[in-house]
């Protein structure tokens, strides 16, 4: 009690010392709350996204894959991850555990998607209108359709001006030939006659060579879809509907929807309203103007894509709008799209009420049916027809530019893109063998099979025959026809199981320690000889999981250098404050007291400090966090919204926050004065007491 009494009397005589110090203690304790808080909340916040988006708690594999499962890496198309090779007797084993809430079956890839040019798109609306007996429609496509064509031609005359055409001439000769055969009235009237005839002509020889075709590449991920909407609560539909349950289709990630499907003129307006929405002027924002110079370059691609009674519409709005009827069309939309933070709000408006209905907004609608071609796991392309449900997000991270690219497909689709043979498909194939009587021939009777009997004299009559295997057939009908009864069929739950799974998602319930409940999995993985391993979700999500844990890493490195400097500054300042009280130390030291008395009176007096202020700044960060807990924190980029899981950050106060910081503290505390009083101990009172002479 004496010692405490004399502590506190110290600190009153010497307040600035104790201010200083104190302002330390206060800083660090509030530091150190603060920085607790925030680190459990990004790695809660996180893991909520992340386990409730894509990953499930645990990530189960085949026991032998040679790379371990990486949910968010940029390429997996290279990697073996295997494949569980009975995923029904995994799936039963696993959701019998009493930890385990549900098992979702997955697959992870690459493909590409060809969106198609303006030319093939005005083709088959054209062999839609004429299917359709739509008369006026067929004729203001054929019109349409010859404007482009002519277009196409001056495009090229063009760069022949500009460019060495020989190389290009003699790789693209029939193309070009096709071309000019297109420009003749002849064929044209050859169009009216025999439809189908020219614009299978016009689709395989010339819209190859005609502008505005895309390659989006899309990661994707194959999943039982009903199981998946069911389990993962972070997962939204945007636009359309899910894909119903039991069949095949497929959801666009919203990010990769506007970014690579949406009209890219469009899409730079949207980036341009973004940042002026965050708080930029396009005066400021070297992006704007970028993006406003290449759409008005490109004005001329909207004209493009517009028939003479849409561009008519649309010349029309311009000319109300900017008072200017001696420009052309694409000059007009020049000027509109030549945005600045005056008119920007008006323009934005005007394109999307004005422009955009008389233009294709999206190369790829929803309801669409695209063609996916990926490389399976024989080595060869595989490409599958499915069909466009709608867009989604993954609610908290769908500005991340790591989710922004993974749509979802359901498994028989995904699987037809892997390539692996299933039992199914092996029935399929044979059921389709016997229906046109297709037989096996062995290598060395293949040319009498296929030539006939007599086969050396019968290459040459072979030779002189015809034969055409669609002849008579109606490919298109035929291929739309196959395409439909496919998508139109519901699977069962047995046959969305049975097939082949790459991993699969465990959800655990509330509560489930993960670790605790992964080593439960692969210990029934290996009594029941399932053939599986379980990967914490951290370490299957890849850079994001690594992502959480760097920025745990940076955060305590950051606490840790703040406080050595603050080590420093106290303990400097208590040094100073030891040698200004020699003659109060040599005066207790000459009536009796120890070294001993001395260590104590200066260690009490670190810790009245520690206490005092430390309890101050654990106070006030404590209330910080519960008012951030209310009202959350803003993230003030996209970035930081994809680390705080959503538009603010909610931190939440531990207990262990406010204890780690008190043991911090008092340590820091302690450490800074062990010095200062090891000095106070071997001050000799005669030299004490001489001091002042």
């Amino acid at each position: 009690m004496m010692l405490l009494r004399i502590a506190f009397r110290n600190l009153w005589l010497h307040k600035v010392k104790t201010l200083i110090v104190g302002a330390m203690l206060f800083f660090g304790t509030l530091l150190v709350v603060l920085g607790g808080a925030a680190v459990s909340a990004l790695e809660e916040s996180m893991a909520k996204s992340v386990v409730n988006a894509v990953s499930g708690h645990v990530q189960i594999q085949a026991a032998d894959a040679q790379d371990e499962i990486t949910l968010f890496d940029f390429d997996n198309s290279s990697k073996d991850f295997g494949h569980i090779k009975d995923f029904p007797k995994v799936k039963a084993a696993l959701e019998a555990l009493p930890s385990v809430k549900t098992v979702v079956p997955m697959g992870v890839n690459f493909a590409v998607v060809f969106t198609g040019n303006v030319l093939d798109k005005k083709l088959t609306e054209l062999r839609e209108a004429l299917r359709d007996g739509k008369t006026e429609r067929s004729v203001a496509l054929k019109d349409h359709i010859r404007r482009i064509v002519a277009d196409l031609e001056k495009d090229l005359k063009n760069l022949r001006d500009i460019a060495n055409m020989d190389k290009v001439m003699l790789e693209m000769k029939t193309n070009f030939e096709a071309l000019a055969e297109a420009r003749k009235d002849a064929f044209w009237e050859k169009l009216d006659r025999e439809p189908e005839s020219a614009i299978e002509f016009l689709e395989n020889k010339v819209a190859p060579i005609a502008i505005g075709e895309d390659l989006i590449g899309l990661q994707y991920l194959g999943t039982d879809t009903a199981r998946y909407q069911q389990t993962f609560d972070r997962f939204e539909i945007v636009k359309g509907t899910m894909i119903p349950a039991g069949q095949r289709g497929f959801v666009f990630n919203n990010r990769a929807y506007e970014d690579w499907v949406k009209n890219k003129t469009a899409r730079r307006l949207d980036k341009i309203k973004e940042r002026l929405d965050n708080g930029e002027t396009i005066a400021e924002c070297e992006d704007c103007q970028t993006w406003t110079k290449q759409n008005q370059k490109q004005a001329a691609l909207l004209v493009y894509q517009m028939d003479k009674e849409h561009e008519a519409a649309v010349r029309s709005a311009l000319v109300k709008l900017l008072g200017d009827d001696q420009k052309t069309t694409t000059e007009l939309l020049q000027s509109l799209l030549d945005v600045n933070d005056s008119n920007f709000g008006e323009r934005h408006a005007f394109f999307y009420d004005a422009v955009a209905p008389h233009i294709d907004l999206y190369t790829i609608k929803i309801g669409d049916t695209l063609v996916l071609t990926a490389y399976g796991k024989s080595g060869f392309m595989r490409k599958v027809p499915v069909k466009v449900y709608g867009t989604f997000n993954f609610k908290s991270l769908e500005k991340s530019f790591l989710a922004g690219a993974y749509s979802v497909m359901d498994l028989m689709t995904f699987r037809d893109l892997y390539g692996f043979m299933t039992d199914e498909r092996k029935k399929e194939n044979e059921t389709l063998k016997a229906k046109v009587q297709v037989k096996d021939v062995s290598r060395d009777k293949a040319e009498d099979e296929l030539f006939g009997a007599d086969a050396g004299a019968g290459v040459e009559s072979a030779a002189s025959a015809t034969f055409d295997e669609t002849a008579g057939v109606d490919m298109h009908a035929a291929g739309e026809k196959y395409t439909d009864e496919m998508l139109a069929r519901k699977y069962s739950q047995q046959e969305i199981d049975d097939g082949v799974v790459i991993n699969a998602a465990v959800m655990l319930k509330d509560g489930v320690d993960i670790e605790t409940a992964r080593q439960e999995i692969e210990a029934t993985g290996q009594a029941q000889n399932l053939g599986i391993k379980a990967v914490h979700w951290q370490k299957s999500a890849g850079l994001v999981g690594n992502l959480v844990r760097v920025i745990s890493i940076v955060l305590v490195v950051a606490i840790f250098i703040i406080f050595v400097v603050a080590l420093v500054i106290i303990n400097n300042s208590l040094v100073m404050a030891t040698l200004e009280r020699t003659r109060e130390i040599g005066t207790m030291r000459a009536i009796g007291a120890g070294r001993g008395t001395v260590m104590w009176m200066f260690m009490v007096e670190s810790l009245t400090l520690a206490a005092l202020f430390g309890t101050a700044g654990a106070l006030t960060g404590a209330t910080t966090v519960l008012v951030a807990g209310q009202v959350g924190v803003p993230a003030w980029s996209d970035f930081a919204y994809f680390l705080f899981a959503g538009p603010r950050l909610f931190p939440t106060l531990h207990a262990v926050h406010v204890i780690v910081a008190f043991v911090v503290i008092g340590l820091v505390g302690l450490l800074s004065t062990l010095y200062p009083a090891l000095l106070a101990t071997r001050i000799a009172p005669v030299v004490a007491m001489q001091k002042d002479d």
